[in-house]
């Protein structure tokens, strides 16, 4: 049947037609759907299918211009994706990412973001890596980095109008902020640790430092962490490390481990740096349990000589004098000694408690045994 008035009946079709281009929030309502997606894919524990919603959830974000929601998302999935090995689908996540970063000018996470992508576990082609690092060490210069090439939306093209601005102001304002580098950055640092190490004995760490840039760096104000904060200020590197672009050296500390820490754990948690350029931006790397970033502080192997000493014959019956002579050949002092003396029969003798500061001294304690 047709109806009555076309005319009519056309303005209307019309006039829902821009009511859903101009009120209807589309990408909302895509962002709650794909939610429950996700709900029911946990249920099932589906992560992989997860994580495909939740880059599709970003996209939608994006699009609805929630770009730190849409960071969350894309940092999580990114680092899900690097565990399971998958290396492209990590690159094309951060990526992303490094969009969303830009437009939130989220200076700390942009720079981050900046160190994985050049790194080697990121796949980037050799253009995007030329132009990332031009970012990377504009910021450092503090100076505003260039837009990323993929806003080109016509809403995204206003945003970045507003974002040079903006990232001009808060570099401007901004005193100091730290920066994490990731693992297997451009720049990265790798503890070289033994096993173990002895106490009271001066050993050297060793930390490497990989420069994977095309530019050449100047580092101040290197400092290693420990979960033993007395070691701290024994690792400090004040003056300044040139390198050279796609170069690595080494630095080594000179440690001595006390021996109140025997037995105990020695961790290097984290490296702070920065570069002579700035004093603004300060670089930190933190180390989980890996090889070479801890050490077992162990005992150190005795100097002492033990010498027995006493005048035959030994009469049945009768009590013998038996001289113990401790002699130290150590640099340092030893204390707590504990002397336990045992006969043939393996019955034990007294014990002392001796006390003494080392160094070339003789030691003397006399045991008085009757022998049956």
């Amino acid at each position: 049947m047709e109806p009555v008035d076309l005319p009519r009946e056309k303005e209307g079709i019309e006039a829902l037609q821009y009511r859903e281009r101009t009120k209807a929030k589309h990408s909302q309502i895509i962002i709650r759907l794909q939610q429950a997606a996700v709900d029911q894919f946990s249920v099932f524990n589906s992560p992989r299918m997860k994580n495909q919603v939740y880059i599709q959830m970003a996209d939608e974000l994006m699009i609805d211009q929630q770009y730190k929601e849409a960071l969350a998302v894309l940092l999580s999935c990114s680092e899900s994706y690097r565990k399971e090995g998958w290396l492209k689908l990590t690159t094309s996540t951060l990526l992303k990412a490094i969009k969303c970063a830009f437009l939130t000018i989220d200076v700390e996470l942009y720079v981050s973001l900046c160190l994985d992508l050049l790194g080697p576990g990121a796949s980037c082609s050799a253009t995007e890596k030329e132009r990332i690092e031009q970012n990377l060490f504009l910021l450092v210069d503090m100076k505003a980095p260039l837009p990323e090439p993929c806003l080109t939306g016509k809403n995204e093209r206003a945003l970045v109008g507003q974002a040079a601005k903006l990232w001009m102001d808060k570099l401007n304002a901004m005193t100091s902020t730290r920066i994490n580098v990731p693992d297997l950055a451009v720049i990265d640092f790798v503890p070289e640790m033994p096993k173990s190490w002895k106490v009271g004995d001066s050993v050297s760490l060793t930390l490497q430092v990989v420069n994977s840039t095309q530019r050449v760096l100047q580092l101040v104000d290197i400092q290693c962490k420990f979960n033993l904060e007395q070691y701290d200020r024994l690792c400090i590197r004040n003056n300044e490390i040139v390198m050279n672009g796609n170069s690595e050296t080494k630095i080594k500390f000179d440690i001595k481990p006390e021996s109140e820490d025997l037995d105990k754990e020695l961790q290097m948690t984290s490296v702070k740096f920065r570069m002579k350029c700035t004093d603004k931006i300060i670089f930190e790397k933190r180390f989980e349990k890996i090889a070479g970033s801890s050490t077992k502080l162990v005992a150190r192997d005795s100097n002492i000589e033990v010498k027995l000493g006493g005048t035959p014959p030994v009469l049945v019956g009768e009590w013998f004098n038996l001289n113990l002579n401790l002699l130290s050949n150590g640099t340092s002092a030893s204390s707590n000694i504990e002397v336990q003396c045992c006969d043939t029969l393996k019955d034990k003798l007294p014990n002392y408690l001796i006390q003494w500061n080392g160094g070339q001294k003789h030691i003397k304690k006399v045991y008085y045994s009757s022998f049956e």
